[in-house]
């Protein structure tokens, strides 16, 4: 009879960590340049999406107002 492996939430979890951890200790301390970097990366997306963010947001929380976004520098 044949053994079928069983694969579970933890097990797929256990993979992701492992994968996690394999890239940190790659790469475990980035430069201050390639942080800056990453963070202006992480700025433009944002700013980018804004509108899908604040429509979640919306459909989350109900109406906010909007002016908060507009002291936002773009």
């Amino acid at each position: 009879m044949n053994a079928i492996a069983k694969i579970t939430d933890a097990d797929r979890l256990g993979s992701l960590l492992a994968g996690q951890r394999a890239a940190f200790m790659h790469d475990a301390a980035p430069s201050l340049a390639q942080r800056r970097a990453d963070l202006a990366k992480v700025r433009v997306t944002i700013i980018g999406r804004r509108k899908a963010i604040e429509d979640a947001i919306n459909a989350d929380f109900g109406h906010r107002c909007f002016g908060d976004w507009n002291s936002v520098s773009q």
